[in-house]
């Protein structure tokens, strides 16, 4: 086992055993409660005080798997269930409650939970329906739910590129030790070719580490944008750009278009070009703009 791997396991390990400890803690409290609730109403007869401790059991079971996602669904319909057996005085504190939580979530939510439990401000308020509070209550905690699903998502992304940003930085280190000198005189092909597209894979691991951490703190993150095939393919694209711009720079067609305001003089300026067409589509999109002209060219 490598370096890398040894690091990358420790991560894992250390952001495992967070996740594991906060909602073990979370469960324990929770099941003294509901105790303390089933015993203190004479509820042990009842089928939803019967369905809440099944739930948490689940959620032990699937705790002790690593299987949070499942966990976090089984504790919140545990919590749930135990509107059963609250009062109206305490669903009216709930619905105080519910109401100032669902200010964190997205307009639609927040209108349906409104909408179903009315405003518990207001003079000569009724408690809702406890199937009106449950109903509530899911909303708000699919929320929270599609948030640790994205953020685990987001995080096992995350470490895919940083990873991936190791090894290439590495690469690098070694190919400028070795190929990489002050002569002003270029290299073969072979070596050009090699340096563009490890400078090219840094530009594209860099973008792509700038893009998912902007689409993270958006609160409108779907799938598609933590989806690792999606990264990867950026990645792609972003290598195929710097490998065209690089034949661009070395052809012919060069000469007929005014693309730099600069002269080329070595290596490194190949190196250095080849990061930034990584890191953005536009180089590229410009280069060819510039070969292929406008429609009225045409």
């Amino acid at each position: 086992m490598n370096g890398l791997q040894i690091v990358y396991k420790s991560l894992t390990a250390f952001d495992l055993k967070l996740r594991y400890s906060r909602l073990n803690g979370s469960l324990t409290t929770f099941e003294a409660e509901l105790d303390f609730r089933i015993k203190s109403g004479h509820f042990e007869d009842t089928v939803w005080a019967s369905e809440a401790k099944n739930l948490l059991e689940k959620s032990k079971e699937f705790l002790t798997d690593y299987k949070f996602d499942e966990a976090w669904k089984c504790f919140h319909s545990a919590q749930r269930h135990e509107v059963y057996g609250m009062n109206e005085e305490e669903r009216i504190e709930s619905c105080k409650i519910l109401i100032t939580e669902s200010a964190k979530l997205n307009p639609w939510r927040m209108k349906a939970i409104k909408e179903l439990i009315s405003d518990p401000e207001s003079e000569n308020y009724n408690a809702p329906s406890v199937t009106a509070l449950i109903r509530a209550m899911e909303l708000k905690d699919e929320h929270y739910d599609n948030i640790y699903y994205q953020n685990r998502l987001t995080a096992s992304l995350y470490r895919m590129l940083f990873l991936m940003l190791a090894i290439v930085s590495l690469l690098i280190i070694y190919f400028s030790s070795n190929y990489i000198n002050a002569s002003a005189a270029l290299p073969g092909h072979n070596i050009m070719v090699n340096g563009v597209i490890l400078f090219g894979l840094l530009g594209a691991i860099t973008s792509s580490i700038l893009f998912t951490r902007n689409q993270a703190a958006s609160s409108r993150i779907s799938e598609l944008t933590t989806n690792s095939f999606i990264v990867l393919s950026k990645i792609a694209v972003g290598v195929g750009f710097t490998l065209f711009f690089y034949f661009l720079l070395r052809s012919s067609l060069l000469d007929g278009i005014q693309l730099l305001n600069f002269k080329l003089s070595s290596d490194v300026d190949y190196y250095t070009i080849a990061f930034v067409s990584g890191f953005t589509e536009r180089i590229a999109q410009k280069a060819m703009g510039l070969i292929l002209g406008d429609e009225e060219k045409k």
